[in-house]
């Protein structure tokens, strides 16, 4: 694909690329080139790219790099969705990889949470593994298995059909996603 510009709306000496990139194209000789986002960690701990710009009165303005871009090259956001990274690297702002999303599926796209080995399962006092699948707030239990990697498999068996392509299936030993 090839690296087209555009100007960003609102702010005149800036302009965005579909690449990611973000340049000041007027003012002060001094200010104009690349402007170097910077990583903002959110409340869930995922990172992403935060570019800082100021308007033509010299007020700053923060912006997620992934939204801004989202905006600019596919259209508005409308109130309470989200931007989705597809491959779920939140550092990856490549057009193809951004879609909308409610928060919801963008919930579903999420990688395992830290110190777990696989989604939808929750472990039992007795040693046993309970599958837990939940979509527009209806939690739906799979049952109790001895395993986890059993219960893993039941996760992932079911999780496709119910979340679609927003669907995360655990990485089984020996298998090729």
């Amino acid at each position: 694909m090839i690296e087209m510009w555009m100007n960003i709306l609102g702010f005149e000496h800036y302009q965005i690329s579909t690449y990611g990139r973000v340049k000041r194209t007027l003012g002060h000789r001094k200010d104009l080139g690349f402007i170097t986002p910077r990583i903002r960690e959110s409340e869930s701990g995922y990172k992403y790219w935060l570019v800082k710009l100021r308007d033509s009165e010299g007020k700053r303005y923060g912006f997620s790099l992934h939204r801004l871009m989202y905006q600019m090259f596919i259209g508005p956001i409308p109130e309470k969705m989200c931007i989705d990274h597809i491959d779920r690297n939140t550092q990856n702002n490549d057009l193809s990889n951004l879609r909308l999303a409610t928060k919801s599926e963008n919930g579903r796209n999420m990688k395992c949470r830290v110190g777990k080995q696989y989604k939808g399962l929750q472990k039992t006092k007795s040693g046993k593994f309970n599958v837990r699948i939940s979509c527009n707030g209806k939690t739906t239990c799979l049952g109790t298995y001895n395993t986890e990697l059993e219960a893993a498999q039941v996760y992932n068996k079911y999780i496709t059909d119910l979340h679609g392509d927003f669907a995360v299936l655990n990485e089984l030993p020996g298998e090729i996603h």
